[in-house]
């Protein structure tokens, strides 16, 4: 609205009216009487200027009042809204940073106390590793400095734990694993002067090798395995004990007929061999049912103490135990079924195991390289 105002006023000068300006008189003619007053704008010009004028000046009065009493306050109320807003968040970060101060301030509580910890740890630490250090000083002025005794010691140690597995729990690999290793670590050295050392430790571990191993293990849980399908296997009956009576009737030979007597003989003892059973009845166990029971915990009991035998590596009860669950799986088990018949051969395989074997000697090696250590001592290098 003021842009049109301004528009106004500046085409207010162009609206005065336009008079043609007097012609000056010709030459030499006298000048005509003019009038000695001003020349004035009419006076409907004057009213029509000063009506716009107010009217602009009531226009920018009144936009000025309606922003005043209208948008002011709006404007107002969405400053003080916004700085409401702001303080706000002016207070919700001041409570974030305060809590943020206050875990870091935990956290550096916390950092310190495990720093110290770890001071003190540290400190636990230096001391040991100093102590560490002379008994290491202590044990090299009585070895000698020289890294063979090292290498020696350390060989040492495996064929004493070779001895000690082999004579106190009979265990044969771990004997031969330690050997092995005292060889190895001879051979790494590559030195010429214990070429007799490494060939005692090889004759100690040949020795070692015809030492037959026994699979504990694998027998008792074979033997359990059996225990548990005991019960499973078939019994013999009455009709398995029925034999034909054997035929006296001989035949009458005469002595004029010797190749009549020859096929009658063999005719006979061929229909010997031939057993005819009629089982017009249902088969009967030969036990009854409370023998049937008392026998297959006789046989679990024994297949127990075999077991137990296995763990002592005791070889005479072993066999005792294995002996009598044959002989009854013979005597009171039906032999022609397939599963007897495996079980009696799985068992009989056992007979003539040993679960001692005789050990050989394998000091021989320790105490040639503990003679090798006494006689040069502190100056091998």
């Amino acid at each position: 609205m003021s842009n049109d105002s301004e528009a106004t006023t500046e085409t207010l000068p162009e609206a005065a009216p336009t008079n043609p300006a007097p012609e000056p008189p010709p030459a030499g003619d006298a000048p005509p009487h003019t009038p000695t007053h001003k020349h004035r704008k009419p006076k409907k010009h004057r009213n029509i200027a000063g009506g716009m004028h107010w009217s602009l000046t009531l226009v920018l009065t009144g936009t000025l009042a309606f922003y005043g009493l209208y948008e002011h306050p709006r404007q107002l109320a969405r400053v003080q809204k916004d700085l409401a807003r702001l303080d706000q968040r002016a207070q919700t970060t001041q409570q974030e940073t305060t809590a943020t101060a206050g875990r870091q301030q935990e956290l550096l509580t916390r950092y310190q106390d495990d720093a110290g910890t770890w001071r003190g740890q540290i400190a636990t630490l230096t001391e040991e590793n100093r102590l560490l250090q002379e008994h290491l000083v202590t044990l090299q002025d009585k070895m000698g400095s020289s890294d063979t005794m090292w290498k020696l010691a350390e060989v040492e140690y495996l064929l004493q734990t070779a001895n000690h597995r082999l004579q106190l729990e009979r265990d044969v690999g771990t004997a031969r694993a330690a050997l092995q290793g005292a060889d190895e670590r001879l051979q790494r050295m590559s030195d010429p002067r214990f070429t007799e050392l490494r060939s005692i430790l090889a004759r100690d571990i040949q020795a070692l090798s015809g030492v037959p191993s026994v699979d504990t293990t694998g027998i008792v849980m074979a033997l359990s395995a059996i225990e548990d399908a005991v019960a499973d296997l078939p019994l013999v009956t009455h009709s398995q004990f029925e034999f034909a009576a054997p035929d006296t009737d001989a035949p009458e030979v005469k002595a004029d007929e010797p190749w009549l007597s020859t096929f009658r003989t063999a005719w006979h003892d061929i229909k010997q061999l031939v057993v005819v059973r009629r089982r017009d009845k249902p088969v009967e166990p030969l036990m009854p049912p409370d023998q049937q029971a008392l026998l297959l915990d006789n046989m679990r009991l024994q297949l127990a103490a075999a077991r137990m035998a296995v763990l002592k590596a005791d070889s005479a009860s072993f066999h005792l135990q294995i002996s009598k669950v044959i002989a009854w799986l013979n005597a009171y088990f039906d032999k022609e079924h397939t599963a007897v018949d495996a079980m009696i051969k799985s068992l009989d395989d056992y007979r003539e195991l040993e679960l001692r074997p005789a050990l050989p000697d394998i000091s021989a090696s320790l105490l040639a390289l503990r003679q090798w250590k006494t006689a040069h001592g502190k100056n091998s290098h």
